[in-house]
């Protein structure tokens, strides 16, 4: 398994598949580039939060990310077990 950062074609596919399966609702702005964004405002509404709640929640999924590629690097490097990594990993999971 890679951990290698998803191109921005890779993100942009997810992120059709997901608005297309109605998880998340369509972008409704656009950044200086004429990327489209989703809203905070939208993107609360669509799961009954408000748009703080949301950002709480993606701030505690940042942050598990941040774990697991810190566990990952850890692991390249030769500094942790596969054990150890593996725990690392289902720690951040297991806080969801």
């Amino acid at each position: 398994m890679t951990m290698d950062p998803l191109t921005l074609e890779q993100i942009q596919e997810i992120t059709d598949r997901a608005v297309q399966e109605g998880r998340i609702p369509s972008p409704d702005a656009c950044d200086d580039q004429g990327q489209p964004l989703l809203t905070w405002k939208a993107f609360a509404a669509r799961f009954g939060l408000t748009p703080e709640q949301a950002q709480a929640e993606e701030a505690e999924f940042d942050q598990q990310v941040a774990e697991i590629e810190n566990a990952s690097r850890s692991f390249k490097s030769g500094r942790i077990s596969t054990n150890s990594c593996r725990r690392a990993c289902s720690a951040a999971f297991q806080r969801t």
